[in-house]
């Protein structure tokens, strides 16, 4: 089994891993993972392969939340992951979604629109038109001697 140990700082080496582990440091073997991050960032982490699930999982229990230089630390069982799998079951298609619904605009959940009457704006608009037609047809033509002018 193969024990993830996680949250390292960036000084931390593999001796300081081993001494973590004393009791255990002969029956793993140990290597030290400096990961790089999309973000651009770095993530350090180390695994330990036991040999033996019992003796793996003992050392979960008993050392986890323990602290190497200054970083508390946490300890659980190492997944192999791959692009492919994303943390997803295998049947994870066939199982039915219990979260809530996100896809909003899917056509089976659109609500009908309801029906109203748009007389009353109609008739309100077509007379602010009619209004403002009548505006433009008026105008004031004054005159100054020989000059005139359209306002």
């Amino acid at each position: 089994m193969e024990v993830f140990i996680g949250n390292l700082s960036s000084t931390t080496t593999l001796n300081d891993v081993m001494h973590f582990f004393k009791g255990f440091a002969k029956k793993a073997r140990f290597r030290m993972v400096n990961h790089k991050l999309e973000d651009g960032g770095r993530s350090y982490y180390a695994v330990a392969e036991f040999d033996n699930d019992k003796l793996a999982l003992k050392a979960i229990k008993k050392l986890n939340g323990g602290v190497i230089r200054g970083e508390i630390v946490v300890m659980r069982e190492f997944i192999h992951r791959s692009y492919n799998n994303e943390r997803r079951a295998v049947n994870w298609r066939n199982k039915p979604w219990d979260g809530p619904e996100r896809r909003r605009s899917e056509r089976r959940k659109k609500m009908l629109a309801e029906k109203k009457d748009d007389f009353e704006e109609l008739l309100k608009s077509s007379k602010e038109n009619t209004q403002k037609e009548k505006e433009k047809d008026l105008f004031n033509v004054s005159a100054y001697g020989n000059m005139a002018r359209k306002f």
